[in-house]
C-alpha cells in the first residue's frame, strides 16, 4: 500500500500513476491512499504504463479528476471518499474501470473520456452519470425507487448496460433513466 499524507491545511493534491500494479488479491496492500483532513480536490494523472490498484482512497475530497492518459483500474474496491455530494471527472484516452461508484459521489462526468469507462451503480441512487465517446459499460446493482434521481447518459460510442437483476429494470421509470446505450445484457 502507498499512503501519502498531507498537512491538514492542504486542500488539493495532484498525484501521478505510472505502472502501479497490485496483485489482485483484495487486500489493502495494493491501495493508494491520500490522507489529509483538508483535502477537497484531488487530481490523478495516469501516464506511461497502465495502473491497476485495489482501491484509490481520496480522503474527504469532493472534487476528484482522473486524467487517464493510459488505462487505470481501481475496480476491486473502487475510488473511495469520505466526502458527500462529490463529483468524479474522468478525462483522457485511457480506459478507466472504477468498480462500484462510492456513495460520496453524486456526479460522474466522463464526457471527455474517449477510452471507455466501466462502473457499477451503487446504492446511492441519486447519481448523475455522463459518459463519453468510448465503449462504456455500466452494471446495475440496485432496484430504484420512483423518488430517486439516478440518470445515466452513455454518450457516444458502443455502450453496454448490464442488468444484474429483473427488479433493476422492470418498470418504465427505471428504463427511462438509462439513455444512449446500444447493447442491453442481462446477467443473472
Amino acid at each position: 500500500a502507498v499512503e501519502i499524507t498531507h498537512a491538514a491545511a492542504t486542500t488539493s493534491a495532484t498525484i501521478g500513476l505510472d505502472g502501479v500494479v497490485g496483485n489482485g488479491d483484495a487486500t489493502t496492500t495494493e491501495d493508494v491512499t491520500l490522507v489529509g483532513a483538508g483535502l477537497t480536490t484531488v487530481i490523478v494523472n495516469t501516464t506511461g504504463a497502465a495502473s491497476d490498484v485495489e482501491e484509490l482512497v481520496v480522503a474527504g475530497a469532493t472534487d476528484v479528476t482522473i486524467n487517464a492518459g493510459v488505462n487505470f483500474t481501481a475496480d476491486n474496491v473502487g475510488i473511495a471518499t469520505s466526502g458527500t455530494a462529490g463529483t468524479l471527472t474522468i478525462t483522457g484516452a485511457g480506459a478507466v474501470n472504477i468498480g462500484t461508484i462510492d456513495a460520496g459521489f453524486d456526479t460522474i462526468n466522463a464526457a471527455d473520456n474517449t477510452g471507455g469507462v466501466t462502473l457499477i451503480l451503487d446504492a446511492g441512487t441519486d447519481t448523475a452519470v455522463t459518459l463519453g465517446s468510448g465503449a462504456d459499460t455500466v452494471s446495475t446493482a440496485v432496484t430504484l425507487a420512483t423518488s430517486t434521481t439516478l440518470a445515466v447518459n452513455a454518450g457516444d460510442g458502443t455502450d453496454t448496460l448490464i442488468v444484474t437483476d429483473d427488479a433493476d429494470l422492470n418498470a418504465a421509470d427505471e428504463g427511462a433513466r438509462y439513455t444512449n446505450f446500444e447493447t442491453l445484457r442481462y446477467v443473472e
